[in-house]
């Protein structure tokens, strides 16, 4: 599993979503609108950030005690994601 990427794909990825988001929703009635809906992706944004953060302490501390076989390091992931409703394109790529 790779998790390379170049700015090409991410271009790709972000023009993808950009034609979804305006196909699937009206333009933004005034810039009080466009910053609230920005301000609510940020905080989903930094939730999610939080979790991978909380993800990464518990697997380093699982390292760092040699307590678990590598393999079950990403089952353990997966599960503390799956519990904090976190769903990583990239995986399943």
């Amino acid at each position: 599993m790779s998790f390379a990427t170049t700015d090409k794909k991410i271009e790709l990825l972000v023009n993808k979503e950009l034609v979804t988001a305006n196909k699937n929703n009206p333009q933004f009635h005034s810039p009080h609108e466009g910053f609230a809906v920005l301000s609510e992706e940020v905080d989903e944004l930094t939730n999610d950030i939080k979790a991978i953060r909380l993800i990464n302490e518990a697997l380093w501390d699982k390292v760092k005690k040699d307590s678990v076989p590598k393999t079950e390091h990403i089952d353990t992931a997966k599960m503390i994601m799956k519990n904090a409703g976190i769903t990583l394109k990239i995986w399943n790529e």
